[in-house]
């Protein structure tokens, strides 16, 4: 799951904790997990969250001792295919970006009928 895409043109630190929170919207995340998943300086993460609890696009809530973060209904939704890149792609990409001229690798290798083990092929066979 992912934020719906009407959320997704926040601040980037902004849409990185929605996206985390919906993958845990039903239990929530505590500020040390979402700062681990988030990977950003905690003033960062602090302004994010207070900006998206003022959009009402985050819900605060006390258990115990622990404070819980969790998404708003109707902020996460289920991920578009179109938006995320294939594995295939990525490795593609990131082949042709390490090797430029690179055009990529054939699906099947083929071997020439006139050639056997590269000598060409006689007709007999060795024995």
């Amino acid at each position: 799951m992912r934020a719906k895409p009407e959320f997704r043109d926040r601040d980037d630190t902004e849409v990185a904790v929605l996206d985390a929170l919906a993958d845990r919207r039903d239990e929530g995340m505590t500020v040390f997990e979402l700062r681990s998943q988030v990977d950003v300086d905690i003033d960062a993460l602090e302004d994010a969250l207070s900006d998206l609890k003022e959009d009402g696009l985050i819900e605060v809530t006390n258990e115990g001792e622990r404070t819980l973060i969790l998404p708003e209904d109707g902020v996460v939704g289920p991920v578009d295919p179109g938006d995320e890149e294939s594995v295939v792609d990525w490795v593609r990409r990131s082949v042709s970006d390490s090797m430029p001229g690179f055009t990529g690798i054939s699906p099947t290798i083929r071997r020439s009928p006139e050639l056997i083990d590269n000598r060409p092929y006689t007709g007999r066979q060795n024995g």
